[in-house]
C-alpha cells in the first residue's frame, strides 16, 4: 500500500489468483472461465474492504550520492534527488533531478535480420511506472528516444473516473543516438488521459512532443479498446502527427477480433502516411511508413490429454501492404505449430515466407524449430535451430539457454546464439553469450551479475584469436536498508555495460547511497 495507487473509498476490488500444481501440470483460477488470463474485467471481487484507515505517507524525498572510480580517469562524484508527493491515495506527482542510471543493466545483444530499426526494452526506473499506458500498436511514445536527463517530472494515477499519466523532461537527443547537433537540449512531453467504460472497454487520448531548437515534432492520437461481448472486441488508434513533413501525417488502424479460451482471430487494416517516420520518430517508434496494410491471424488450441500429448496449437498469420500509390511493398506468410507433451516438453515449428521491396524485390524464407523443457520446479531449457534465405544470403542460426534455480533465492540464466551468413559481411557471423544471475539473501539484500560477449566466427568456427567484438560485465550488490527506496549499492562494470555506450575498455567501480526523508 506504500507504493500502490488506489482509491481508499472503494470497498470492492477486482481480484484473481492462479494455482499451479507441477506434478500434474494443473493450472486453476479462483475466477474461472477467463477468455484471457489477465483480462481484469473478468476477475472476481473482494468486497467489504475498509481502506480508509490506512495511513498514507504524503511525501517521500530520496537524495542520493554516487562515487565513481574509473580506470584511466579521475575520481568523480555525483548527487541527485527524487521526490514523490501523494495528493491522494490514488494520485501522485514524482520529480527527479540528476537521476542515476549508472547501474542499469545493459541491453541484451540482438542481431537484426531485417532492415528495420530494432526496439529495446526500457529499464530506467523513472520511465517504467505507467509505461503500460503508452503500449499501443502504433507507438507514439518510445522512451528510449530520450537519452540522459538532468531532470524530469511525471504524474500518475486516477482523477475521478479518469486515468492520467504524463511526464516532461529534457535531454540532448544525441545522447540517445539521434542524428542531431550535439549539445542542444530538447524538451520532451507526453501524456495519456483515459477512461474506462462498460464491459472492461476503455478510451483515451495520447499526446507526445519534442521541442528542439524552437521546432516541434510529435503526435496526438485517440486510442480505444472496445468489448462488445465476452468474445468480440476491437482495438483502434487514430493519429495526427506534426513536424518536418506536412503531407502524409495521418496514421490509423482498426482491429476487430474474436478471443475465446482456445481461439484467436483478428483482421486489421492499417494506414501509415508517408511522413509519419520523420514526424513521429523523435518521440515514437515507427519501423516503416507510406503503407496501407492488411493483417489477419487465426490461432486455435486443441486439448488432447492422451497419448502423451497435452495440446496442439496451429496458427497462421498473413500480412500484406502497399505504398499509398498502390505499389506492392511487402507480404509475409507465417505458419506455426506447437505441441505440448505431458512430460514437460514442448516442440514448436514456424515457417515464414516474405517478399519485401527496397532497391529491388527480395524473397526471404525462414524455418525455425524450437524444443523447450520445463520441470515446473525452477529449471527450464530450450534449443532452437533455424535456416533460410535473408536478403539474397543464406542464413543459419542455432541457439539455446537454460534457466536454473540453484538454491532458494538463487537463479542463473544462460543463453547463447550463433549466426552464419553466406556470403558474410564483417562481424556478421558471430557467437553471442549472456549470463544473468541473481541471489536474494533476503528480499532487501541481493546480488546481481550480468555478463555478455560477442565473438566473430569464420567458416562456422570461432575466429583463431577468439576475436572479441563486444564484452559487458556488471556486478551489483544492493542492500535496501529503508525499503523500497533507501539503499546502498555497489556496482562494478566493464565494457559498454551501462545504459549508454561507453569505451570498450571502460572499467568502473560505483558506490551509491540513497536515503529516504
Amino acid at each position: 500500500f506504500e507504493v500502490l495507487k488506489f482509491n481508499a473509498q472503494n470497498t470492492v476490488w477486482g481480484f484473481n489468483a492462479e494455482r499451479r500444481v507441477a506434478r500434474s501440470l494443473e493450472r486453476s483460477f479462483w475466477a474461472r472461465d477467463l477468455t484471457a488470463m489477465f483480462r481484469v474485467s473478468q476477475f472476481g471481487t473482494l468486497s467489504n474492504l475498509n481502506l480508509k484507515s490506512l495511513s498514507i505517507k504524503r511525501y517521500t524525498i530520496i537524495p542520493y550520492s554516487q562515487f565513481q572510480f574509473q580506470k584511466g580517469e579521475k575520481y568523480h562524484d555525483d548527487y541527485g534527488v527524487d521526490a514523490r508527493l501523494k495528493l491522494s491515495s490514488n494520485f501522485g506527482i514524482e520529480g527527479t533531478v540528476n537521476p542515476d542510471f549508472a547501474t542499469i543493466e545493459s541491453d541484451v545483444e540482438q542481431v537484426n535480420l531485417t532492415r528495420f530499426e530494432l526496439s529495446y526494452p526500457e529499464k530506467r526506473p523513472f520511465f517504467l511506472e505507467g509505461a503500460e499506458d503508452y503500449s499501443t500498436r502504433i507507438r507514439q511514445f518510445y522512451s528510449r528516444r530520450i537519452g540522459e536527463i538532468p531532470w524530469g517530472i511525471k504524474i500518475n494515477g486516477k482523477l475521478s473516473d479518469w486515468n492520467v499519466n504524463a511526464l516532461t523532461t529534457s535531454s540532448d537527443p544525441a545522447s540517445a543516438g539521434a542524428d542531431v547537433e550535439d549539445g542542444y537540449e530538447a524538451v520532451y512531453s507526453v501524456f495519456r488521459i483515459g477512461r474506462e467504460i462498460r464491459n472492461g472497454s476503455n478510451v483515451g487520448v495520447i499526446g507526445a512532443n519534442r521541442s528542439y531548437r524552437e521546432k516541434d515534432s510529435g503526435s496526438l492520437g485517440l486510442v480505444s479498446t472496445l468489448f462488445f461481448t465476452d468474445y468480440l472486441g476491437m482495438t483502434n488508434q487514430i493519429i495526427k502527427s506534426w513536424g518536418e513533413v506536412d503531407n502524409g501525417t495521418w496514421a490509423y488502424f482498426f482491429r476487430p477480433a474474436y478471443d475465446s479460451q482456445f481461439t484467436h482471430f483478428h483482421v486489421r487494416y492499417t494506414h501509415i502516411g508517408e511522413g509519419i517516420m520523420e514526424n513521429m520518430n523523435s518521440t515514437g517508434y515507427i519501423r516503416d511508413d507510406d503503407r496501407r496494410e492488411i493483417d489477419t491471424e487465426l490461432e486455435k488450441t486443441f486439448w488432447i490429454n492422451r497419448l502423451g500429448i497435452e495440446s496442439i496449437s496451429p496458427g497462421i498469420n498473413y500480412n500484406r501492404y502497399w505504398s499509398l500509390t498502390g505499389e506492392l511493398r511487402r507480404w509475409e506468410d507465417i505458419n506455426s505449430l506447437s505441441m505440448k507433451f505431458l512430460k514437460k516438453w514442448k516442440y514448436s515449428i514456424r515457417h515464414i515466407e516474405e517478399y519485401i521491396r527496397y532497391e529491388k524485390g527480395f524473397r526471404n524464407g525462414y524455418l525455425k524449430n524450437e524444443v523447450e523443457y520445463d520441470n515446473k520446479l525452477g529449471t527450464s531449457l530450450f534449443f532452437e535451430y533455424a535456416f533460410g534465405k535473408n536478403y539474397d544470403r543464406d542464413l543459419e542460426q542455432f541457439g539455446g539457454g537454460i534457466d536454473l534455480k540453484m538454491l532458494e533465492g538463487w537463479t542463473v540464466i544462460y543463453n547463447f546464439s550463433r549466426y552464419w551468413f553466406r556470403p558474410a559481411k564483417p562481424d556478421d557471423n558471430s557467437w553471442i553469450h549472456f549470463v544473468r544471475s541473481t541471489y536474494y539473501v533476503t528480499n532487501d539484500l541481493y546480488f546481481k551479475v550480468f555478463y555478455q560477449t560477442k565473438h566473430r566466427i569464420e567458416q562456422g568456427l570461432p575466429h583463431p584469436e577468439l576475436d572479441l567484438l563486444k564484452q559487458n560485465l556488471q556486478i551489483v550488490f544492493v542492500w535496501r536498508f529503508i525499503p523500497p527506496f533507501g539503499s546502498v549499492q555497489v556496482a562494478y562494470q566493464e565494457g559498454s555495460s551501462q545504459f549508454f555506450e561507453n569505451d570498450p575498455n571502460y572499467k568502473s567501480l560505483l558506490l551509491k547511497l540513497a536515503w529516504v526523508l
